[in-house]
C-alpha cells in the first residue's frame, strides 16, 4: 500500500512566489533607481524608524534575511551615515540606529515607493492585495514550525 500523496495540479507554490518577487523586486528596484536606495536598504531603513534601534540580529529576522546579506546590505547605509552602530550593552551584539540622514533618505525615497506601491495595487486590486498580504505575511511563522 503507497503512502504518496498524490501529485497536485496546481503550480508550484515556491516557484511561483519566487516568479512573483522577482518581477516585484525589479519593479520596486527600478522604481527606486533615482533615489539612494535600494529596496532592500529601504526597507531596512524603515524598520529602524518604526521600532527604533534594533539589533542586527532582529532586523535579519524580521527582514527575514540571511545575517550575511544582512551586513552587506546595511554597510553602504553605515558608510554613508544613515545607520549608526553601537555594541550592545551584553554580549557581542551589535545595535543599529537611524540617523538623521537616514531620516531624510527614507523622506526622499518615500515618494518612489508610494508610486510603486500605488501602480502594484492598482494593477492587483486593492481588495485582492488584502486578501494576498493577509496570506503571505502569515507564511515566514507558519513555515517556521
Amino acid at each position: 500500500m503507497s503512502t504518496q500523496m498524490p501529485a497536485l495540479k496546481s503550480p508550484c507554490v515556491c516557484t511561483t512566489v519566487r516568479k512573483a518577487n522577482r518581477a516585484l523586486f525589479r519593479f520596486y528596484e527600478s522604481a527606486l533607481a533615482e533615489s539612494d536606495l535600494s529596496v532592500v536598504q529601504f526597507a531596512i531603513l524603515r524598520s529602524l524608524e518604526k521600532s527604533g534601534d534594533l539589533p542586527l540580529s532582529r532586523i535579519a529576522d524580521d527582514q527575514v534575511m540571511e545575517r550575511t546579506s544582512l551586513y552587506r546590505t546595511i554597510k553602504p547605509l553605515i558608510d554613508a551615515g544613515a545607520v549608526k552602530l553601537r555594541d550592545a550593552d551584553r554580549g557581542k551584539a551589535k545595535i543599529a540606529s537611524l540617523t538623521r540622514r537616514g531620516r531624510r533618505l527614507i523622506q526622499q525615497t518615500q515618494p518612489y515607493w508610494e508610486a510603486a506601491q500605488q501602480s502594484v495595487v492598482s494593477k492587483i486590486g486593492a481588495r485582492q492585495w488584502e486578501r494576498l498580504s493577509s496570506v503571505l505575511l502569515d507564511v515566514p511563522e507558519l513555515l517556521q514550525s
